[in-house]
């Protein structure tokens, strides 16, 4: 009797063994992404968010400009955005016919082989590294940004 119970539960022990088996097995990035995309408080570790930082704007009082003033300046707007553990800072600079991006690591280090996207418009820029500034066309209007890392399958 106890031999013909073993036999009616070979499927159960086989589905068993080969979920200890899965579990031991690495997955591949390009999975963990997919699930990172599907479960909401799951961060995942090569996409950065950076939300700008309130600036205080300085007043001048009593200064007056004329009317007719010799030369006017350029309209220059700075915004400048941190992620939450101040490991990453962007500087986006709007001219009034450009903009440039500056992309920074308070470690010092140099940020290779990343993706710039402009949030909610969801605009997205390659970047080699972030040794010069990305230089666009147009002014940018950000609500936030994130860095995407660009990382290699092993």
């Amino acid at each position: 009797m106890f031999l013909h119970s073993i036999e009616d539960s070979t499927d159960g022990i086989i589905f068993y063994k080969e979920l200890k088996d899965s579990l031991s097995q690495d997955l591949s990035l390009s999975i963990k992404q997919k699930l990172a995309k599907k479960i909401k408080v799951y961060k995942s570790n090569n996409v950065i968010q950076l939300y700008p930082v309130q600036e205080i704007i300085k007043k001048r009082n009593g200064t007056v400009l004329a009317a007719a003033s010799a030369e006017e300046k350029p309209k220059i707007i700075t915004k400048t955005f941190y992620d939450a553990d101040k490991t990453y800072i962007i500087k986006i600079i709007n001219y009034t016919e450009n903009a440039r991006i500056f992309v920074f690591s308070t470690q010092q280090e140099v940020i290779k082989d990343f993706e710039i996207i402009i949030l909610p418009e969801n605009k997205k820029y390659h970047c080699n590294d972030n040794s010069l500034p990305l230089e666009l066309s147009a002014p940018v209007e950000a609500e936030s940004i994130q860095i995407e890392f660009n990382l290699k399958l092993a």
